[in-house]
């Protein structure tokens, strides 16, 4: 299961919300950085980093990227997390 075309700020919760259900099996995030009809207030690729750091931290196996990021994201995340996690974008 994932969480998907959700803010950044709000992935971490809505991850906790999944761990805390019955779900036991891989998680992943393809979070968005900004209004989808503006693509205003876009995350730098470091700081998505970040996030994705804390979401791995939180058994996520599948971290991509929507709207608002691009291919910099992505290989700022390929070259910066694990090799197990696998990394995309949507």
């Amino acid at each position: 299961m994932a969480v998907m075309h959700t803010a950044v700020e709000q992935t971490s919760s809505a991850l906790d919300v999944l761990r805390d259900s019955s779900w036991n099996d891989p998680l992943g995030a393809y979070a968005h950085s900004s209004d989808m009809m503006r693509l205003d207030n876009i995350i730098t690729p470091p700081d998505y980093l970040a996030h994705a750091r804390q979401w791995v931290d939180m058994g996520v196996q599948l971290i991509g990227s929507c709207c608002g990021t691009g291919p910099e994201h992505i290989r700022v995340l390929k070259e910066n997390l694990p090799d197990h996690i696998a990394t995309g974008e949507s």
